[in-house]
Order: structure tokens, then C-alpha cells, then sequence
């Protein structure tokens, strides 16, 4: 979108394993196994996780928290992930992105600022949160492989920050190779 600095691009629907099998994947949570086959529709995706600019342009239209990590220069750069949100104003977000480009919000909520009860209208075309298959398969690019590049965890700094090559702030966006 022109307004807040965010591009989407269109990801083609498609049949894809999603979790983890067997137990030498000592990185994968239970939750992630077994293994099984899902089938996505096509979607409109992010091309990368919404800034701290983003995020920041919405803020007071949207009436969103301030994330506490805003606190520490270190966590507040414009290029950054927005970090530290919950999923409410991660919803609240999405419905300012449609209303600010005249769609129809995706979710409507109604209730407590903390614990409102949010309803997905799956018939609009707003803005929306991926589920976690759309997710996951995203971040799959098509491959069966560990990581999208392949399973080789020696060339993982090439395509993403993780605890052993980051001092554990977040770092701008696409800085990494994409997927």
C-alpha cells in the first residue's frame, strides 16, 4: 500500500506439508508434529513484517498501544519489526490499513480494549492477519526442505537474524537474502 510504505505481492495457492516429522528435528516444538498436508488458497502477503514507520503512521488513528520496547532506541528504528504488540492490535492494525485505503476491515471488534471479541468476515477484502498454514507455507517458498534455501543450518546468517548472529535487537527488514 502507497500510505504506510508496505507492498504486498500475490502468493499462488497450493498443496504443501506443513509441521515437522521424526524425532532427530530437535528444533521443531510438539505442537509441530506429525507432518501433514495442507492446501492453501492464493492470498496477498506482506513482502516483509510490518516496520516500527508502519506501524508508527497507524497509531493514533487506530488507537494501537505503544509497544513497551519503543522504550529502548535499540527496538524503535523505522526499518524494524514492529515487535512487542499483541494479537488485538495486530487485528486493530490490519482494520486502519483497509480503512485507509477504503476497504471494508476484515475483523470486527467489539468489547474490552484488552480482551475485545474479534470476528473474522471472511468475505471482505481488507487487510487480514495470515493464518499459520498460509504462514508457514509462505515461509516454504514451495520447498520440503528445513529452511526454504535447504537444511543446512551453517548457511542460515545468509537469510535471516536469529540468536547467533544478532545481539538480540531486531534488525531492519530486507537486509537478508528472500525467500
Amino acid at each position: 500500500t502507497e500510505n504506510v510504505g508496505m507492498r504486498f505481492l500475490w502468493l499462488p495457492g497450493g498443496t504443501f506439508t506443513m509441521g515437522s516429522n521424526g524425532d532427530d528435528d530437535h528444533l521443531a516444538y510438539g505442537d509441530e508434529k506429525p507432518a501433514h498436508t495442507v492446501t492453501i488458497s492464493g492470498l496477498w502477503i506482506a513482502e516483509t513484517p510490518v516496520t516500527n514507520h508502519a506501524y508508527r503512521e497507524l497509531l493514533e488513528s487506530a488507537k494501537l498501544s505503544e509497544p513497551r520496547h519503543w522504550r529502548n532506541h535499540h527496538f524503535n528504528q523505522p526499518e524494524q519489526p514492529v515487535v512487542d504488540v499483541d494479537w488485538y492490535d495486530a487485528v486493530r492494525f490490519c482494520n486502519a490499513l483497509s480503512a485507509a485505503e477504503g476497504l471494508e476491515p476484515c475483523y470486527l471488534v467489539n468489547g474490552a480494549r484488552d480482551a475485545p471479541t474479534v470476528v473474522w468476515q471472511r468475505e471482505t477484502e481488507g487487510y487480514r492477519l495470515p493464518t499459520e498454514a498460509e504462514w508457514e507455507y509462505a515461509c516454504r517458498a514451495g520447498t520440503t526442505t528445513r529452511w526454504w534455501f535447504n537444511d543446512h543450518e551453517d548457511q542460515l546468517a545468509d537469510y535471516a537474524w536469529y540468536c547467533k548472529n544478532s545481539d538480540g535487537a531486531p534488525k531492519p527488514v530486507a537486509r537478508k537474502q528472500p525467500n
